[in-house]
């Protein structure tokens, strides 16, 4: 059987891993990984960058061997002269090393190859005795000179590949096709000082002078990224300034300083219990009462504090952080206990509880789950505090100038003129925005391979198996979808343990199904 990985990141590097350590993995198996890039594993969120670029979360729980939840943490310990970086942070270069390192022995498999090449397209083959469709693979060989800078590729924005087009027939095809491009609210592309992509940092912002007038849209964990680049790596002479339609940053992640044992009842032992009964759902009144009872066991009141942090304004976050507020430390860590299963209670709701959720209950959950270093959010604070940045809250608009430049226009403030306006307003999840720069996606939508999911964004599959259902061919077996591209079937599939579980589970079905 030939298999297919198209992406040789982090979620590529576990399906490898699950496929080869399967017990039905014998000799008759032959996989290929298709991976443009020169390091494998690493994915274009941990490879090397300005050391401020660094791990937003917590560092335990990132291990790749689930029976040791604290193997990173061993890692960069053992690591320590290289790993840290700056406010005492652990840099996502570091995690990256980690993660190769760790998958470096699967690669190595005499059964697997790399194949450095960009794939371009896919083609479905139908067998006339309805078995399972065979998936024929159009790839261009990646050219680049052995000891060519990473950077430096990466700067062109493109790499050189073969002018001639490969093609392989596949059994089964994983695609693990990366992150989306960054969305564009204010349609600013084309424009020569608008930053779409931060990334890599120390090449997209090094054009950027110290007297530049620098605005960033967004404020969560990429825009913290670029504030600590111009706190450590590029001072500013003048105010930075971050634009939002409402909120302001994430909440922090305060140490709880209490023993109390915040692990909720729900788990996996509660979910399976109501799935194997009655209809197979979960019904959402008695989540809701459940996470209840165990919030009144524990003296905690969310939707309180819900209504006391919303919007999160600047004072606010000033506030948690100086009073260090023990509450709003237990909310997150009692949400964090069971976030691993947020993607299989949403998929285990009826239709019209998970609208229910969405719009009732939705918010008030994630407002402790996405949380910031306390570290960098505290910098923030001062920051702000001195007057070298601002938030501008109901950013309604922002126009380009004659002469290059940009007007910030919102609700609350007079117009604000910088040089530079850097996007991290989160990724643009609609396949006709992405098909613009990515051939694979802009192929397999136009061979009606792939369509958007019912809520127009994501691409549509099946769960839990991850199978792509197609417009065009119905259910295809075989040919897997993982990442950020499968959020509407993974519901807030977001961090790297949930997307190595995932693959674990969609890898581990396919060998487990195969006769």
């Amino acid at each position: 059987m030939n298999i297919a990985i198209i992406g040789g990141g982090l979620i590529g590097s576990r399906v490898l891993r699950s496929l080869i350590n399967h017990e039905k993995f014998n000799e008759n198996f032959n996989i290929d990984v298709y991976e443009k890039r020169p390091e494998l594993s690493k994915g274009m969120p941990h490879i090397r960058d300005t050391d401020t670029k660094v791990i937003n979360t917590r560092v335990s729980g990132m291990s790749t061997d689930f029976s040791n939840e604290y193997g990173f943490q061993d890692y960069v310990d053992e690591h320590s002269d290289t790993a840290y970086s700056v406010e005492g942070l652990v840099k996502r270069e570091a995690f990256g090393d980690y993660l190769e390192q760790s998958f470096s022995q699967d690669f190595s498999h005499p059964q697997v190859e790399v194949i450095r090449a960009d794939v371009e397209d896919v083609e479905v083959i139908i067998n006339e005795d309805k078995s399972d469709p065979r998936y024929k693979l159009y790839s261009r060989e990646v050219l680049r000179d052995e000891g060519a800078d990473l950077s430096e590729s990466l700067k062109a924005d493109k790499q050189s590949v073969s002018e001639s087009l490969n093609e392989k027939i596949y059994d089964a095809i994983f695609l693990c096709i990366g992150h989306p491009v960054y969305r564009d609210d204010y349609k600013l592309s084309g424009q020569e000082k608008f930053i779409r992509d931060i990334y890599p940092m120390e090449v997209k912002l090094a054009d950027i002078k110290q007297e530049d007038r620098v605005a960033i849209i967004g404020t969560g964990a990429s825009s913290l990224d670029a504030y600590r680049y111009f706190q450590f790596e590029k001072p500013l002479v003048k105010k930075l300034y971050f634009c939002t339609l409402d909120e302001g940053f994430q909440i922090p992640a305060l140490e709880v300083k209490s023993d109390k044992n915040l692990q909720s009842t729900v788990d996996w032992e509660w979910i399976e219990e109501r799935l194997s009964s009655g209809d197979g759902l979960i019904d959402l009144d008695e989540l809701v009462k459940t996470v209840q009872a165990d919030l009144d066991r524990l003296g905690l009141d969310q939707m309180a504090k819900f209504k006391e942090l919303t919007p999160f304004t600047m004072d606010k976050l000033e506030k948690v952080i100086q009073s260090d507020d023990q509450e709003l430390a237990e909310l997150i860590e009692y949400f964090y206990s069971f976030y691993d299963l947020d993607a299989d209670i949403f998929a285990a709701l009826s239709g019209s509880d998970r609208d229910r959720y969405l719009a009732n209950y939705e918010k008030p959950y994630w407002r402790f789950r996405g949380t910031g270093p306390v570290e960098t959010l505290s910098r923030v604070v001062d920051s702000y505090a001195a007057g070298d940045i601002e938030v501008i809250y109901n950013t309604k608009d922002i126009k380009t100038n004659e002469d290059g430049s940009f007007s910030i226009c919102s609700e609350d403030k007079d117009v604000v003129t910088v040089d530079y306006v850097l996007n991290t307003a989160g990724f643009d999840l609609t396949i006709k925005e992405n098909a613009k720069y990515n051939k694979l996606l802009k192929n397999l939508y136009d061979r009606n391979i792939i369509k958007s999911d019912v809520q127009g964004n994501y691409i549509d599959l099946d769960w839990p198996n991850h199978r792509i259902l197609s417009k065009r061919y119905g259910c295809l077996n075989n040919a897997f979808i993982l990442g950020v591209w499968a959020g509407g079937t993974q519901y807030k599939n977001i961090d790297g343990r949930r997307l190595m579980r995932m693959a674990d589970r969609v890898a581990t079905g396919f060998m487990d199904d195969l006769s």
